[in-house]
Order: C-alpha cells, then structure tokens, then sequence
C-alpha cells in the first residue's frame, strides 16, 4: 500500500497497474489489511499474526482469555484384535505402531471383549483347513469416531453375542444379536459388519456345519445411535439355494447386496439385494453373475467389485455394471511382470481378500499358498479404473507373506491387516500401511500375537 491511505478516499484492489504506478488510495491486496483504529485519518494496518506459544506444539497448556488450560489435541488410538488359542486381548497404539504396543487395552476397554471371530466359526462355518480358515469374517467397523465391533463376551449356544461400542473413553455393549427361533439356538458369532446408509449392517453364523452344508445365517440392521436391531429378509439359505449364506456385504444404489458362501471354492455362489425397509425380502440378481465364490464386495466408480476366490485355476476380480452385466476385471497372473516374484502354481483357495478406494483408486489384496504347500505369495494390486498394477509383493515366504483380510483409510492413508494365524509355524501378525500406495510400511514387530483381524481407530 503506498503512500498515505485515507479511509474516506479508497480506490480499491488495483491490479493493472505495476507497484510503482499506483496511486495513493489504491490496494495491491486487502486479504490482510485491517483498520487501524488509532489512525488520525482511518489508516490501514497490517492483520497481526498468531502468537507462538510453545517452541514444540501443545508442549504445555494453553491458556483461554480467563486463565483457564485449552483443550489439548486429541489422542488417537489405534486398537487391534488378537486371539491364540483361548486366550484373547488386545493391542493397541498411539503412535502409529511406531513404538511398541500395550495389551489389554487402554482405559475403558472390556478385556473379554475382543473383536475376532470366535474359533467356532473357523471349524463350522469353513472348515479346518488353513487355506480355508483364512476366511475370518471382519467383525468391526470404525463409524463416527467410535469402534463397533463384536464381542467376545458371550457363552457360546447359551446367550447371545454383543455388538460393542468404544468411543475412545468408554466401551460398552450396544445390543445383543436376537434368538433365532425357526434354527431354536443362540446365534453363534457375527461374520461381517459394513457401515452404510447411516446404519450398521452384520451377517450372523447361527449354526449348522461347513461339512454337512447346514450352515444358517442371518443379516441384521443396526441403528448405531440407539442400537435398536432389526432382521432383514429372511434367513439364510434361501430358495433356490439350500446350503450357501452370505459371507460378503456391500451398499450400492441404495440398496444392500450380499454374496453366499461355503460348500467348497467350486461350490455355486450367487449374489442377492434387498432395499432395507421397502422390500419384503431378498432378490436374486440375475444369472450372469457367475458360481465364484466372492470374500468381499467394493462400489468403485459407479460398479460393483468381487474380490473371488479360485480352487486351482487363477483367482479373478469380477464387476457388475449398473446394467446387470458381469465381467472379469482383472485375472491373477504367475508372473506379473516387473519386480513381482513369480508363483510357481496356483493353491487351493487362491484369492483376492479385501478391496479397499484409497486416493481415488481401488486396491484389492492377494493370496496363494502353492499346491505343494512350500510357497506363500502375498500381493496388493492397485486400479485406477484403466489399468491393473502390483503395489506390495514381499518375497515368497516373508513374514509378510500373508492373507490381508481387513483394511481401513485414515488420516490420508490405507492400512491392510492381516487374517488370523491357521498355519502352524507361521505368523499372521501383520499390519501394512501406506501414505501414496507405493511405499509400504509393516509393524509385524511390534505386535504381540500371532492373529491380528481387526483394526479400528478413535480419537478421544
């Protein structure tokens, strides 16, 4: 600003002429000038800047106008679930995994309640196999800056699992799953919990065996606010299906879809949708949607994305367009090129496990555990709705060699954890994460259990 200014007489935000062309009364830029209230004529004054008061940030409270501490920022606590044998607990992080985790859960948690899958549900609702007990379910989700998940603090086939909420203070159960009266049993676990519609959607195991083809499941909607807890459609399996229940939860166009599962990889799967509280029940998609058995569902870029599960032949990524059309998007390869280690073969249950958008792209992890059993292979793909690319490929048999079955975004970036350990000999406890998608970071060393399932995150 040249010269001097007179309140009376501004020409305003000039910006034709060059600096030293203007004219008194003329501004370069007004965004930090104020008023400066001793001026004789009403002149102007440069906007004062913050006051710094901690050379390290929130190094010491900060005091309000009457003397009285700030609010300090929050903590964020990261909260993962484990399980061995019968012992259950937790490991959780306020650094980001960068220092060693603390067991038992901070303040407010309830020990007993942790969120994974109970171990009955690895030997009935898939079998004891551990190519197959990969499939673990994901039991919780991260809504609103709370943690909802399922408890472990219920007697199994006597009372009724919980539905669990951790705020980041205190932890408290938010519902209980209903008795299913037409199976006559408490429900035995819940399976998998996906947020949507402002609501808290979960699928149940509630009895029947993976060998037997008996297993029974049903699909819950619940509110998150008051916990009330409705059925939705009618229990699993439903005409023409007799033996396969939904295992993989999605929300696209308004609707819920859910795909089936158990009764062997090459066991005919088959996709269903409802519209929660306009349909009576379950409709099944149309018939081009292929047999693969799926382990997870991801909308992306306006379709619907299959994270399959293959026998022996490669394992695929379908797509469903708005159209009803299916097609395979991408194919598991031996050899993807680059610095990708090769697989000698394709395993039982080779599978793509959990899809995930993180910064406008879709990323899908990877498994295979070779036919001979001497080979573990673990990928991250990336797409980015034109083309497929291998983000994470560890060497075979690495420490993060491992099937991902879960995975988050938080603070611009994505996590992918682990299943529960099934391999003897081998551990599971693995976490990745990655601020660009490129370069991948690990904590296997600070967790202390060999199955990590689940993570969630809240502030407090």
């Amino acid at each position: 600003m040249p010269g001097k200014i007179n309140i009376y007489s501004w020409n305003g935000v000039n910006v034709d002429k060059n600096d030293i062309q203007l004219e008194d009364g003329d501004l370069r830029k007004a965004q930090n000038a104020t008023r400066d209230p001793l001026g004789a004529q009403g002149s102007m004054r440069k906007r004062a800047g913050l006051t710094k008061h901690n050379s390290i940030a929130a190094a010491g409270a900060i005091r309000g106008a009457v003397s009285l501490p700030l609010t300090k920022p929050s903590t964020r606590k990261f909260v993962a679930g484990r399980y061995t044998g019968s012992t259950a607990g937790w490991n959780t992080s306020t650094d980001d995994f960068v220092t060693s985790v603390t067991t038992g859960g901070p303040d407010g948690y309830s020990a007993s309640a942790t969120p994974r899958l109970p171990a009955n549900i690895w030997t009935n609702f898939a079998s004891a196999d551990d190519r197959q007990r990969a499939f673990s379910g994901r039991p919780l989700v991260t809504y609103k800056n709370r943690i909802y998940y399922a408890g472990n603090d219920y007697t199994l086939n006597t009372t009724a699992p919980t539905i669990r909420v951790y705020d980041g203070t205190i932890d408290y159960v938010l519902t209980t799953i209903p008795y299913s009266p037409d199976v006559g049993v408490q429900s035995l676990g819940i399976l998998n919990m996906i947020t949507a519609n402002g609501k808290i959607y979960l699928s149940t195991y509630d009895g029947g065996s993976y060998a037997a083809n008996t297993v029974k499941t049903r699909i819950f909607e619940v509110d998150p606010d008051s916990g009330a807890t409705a059925q939705i459609g009618s229990r699993f399996p439903i005409t023409p299906e007799t033996a396969r229940v939904p295992y993989a939860l999605a929300w696209w166009y308004g609707r819920l879809w859910c795909r089936t599962y158990t009764g062997g990889v090459t066991a005919t799967s088959k996709t269903y949708f409802i519209r929660p509280g306009i349909d009576d029940d379950w409709t099944l998609d149309n018939t081009s949607a292929g047999t693969l058995t799926c382990s997870d569902m991801f909308t992306f870029q306006g379709q619907l994305y299959f994270a399959c599960i293959a026998d022996t032949a490669a394992a695929v990524v379908r797509v469903r367009n708005t159209t009803g059309t299916y097609s395979t998007s991408k194919t598991a390869a031996l050899d993807e090129g680059g610095g990708t280690p090769v697989m000698s073969d394709f395993g039982a249950y080779n599978h793509f496990g959990t899809l995930i958008l993180f910064s406008s792209s879709l990323y899908v992890s990877y498994f295979n555990k070779n036919a001979a059993d001497t080979n573990r292979y673990a990928r991250i793909y990336k797409y980015d709705g034109t083309s497929w690319t291998v983000v994470y490929s560890p060497a075979a048999n690495a420490t993060t060699a491992v099937p991902f079955h879960f995975a988050l975004v938080h603070n611009s970036k994505v996590y992918f954890v682990s299943a529960p350990s099934s391999d003897t000999g081998v551990t599971h406890n693995v976490i990745v994460s990655s601020s660009d998608g490129s370069a991948w970071t690990d904590v296997t060393t600070v967790l202390d259990d060999t199955s990590t399932n689940t993570l969630g995150i809240v502030t407090s």
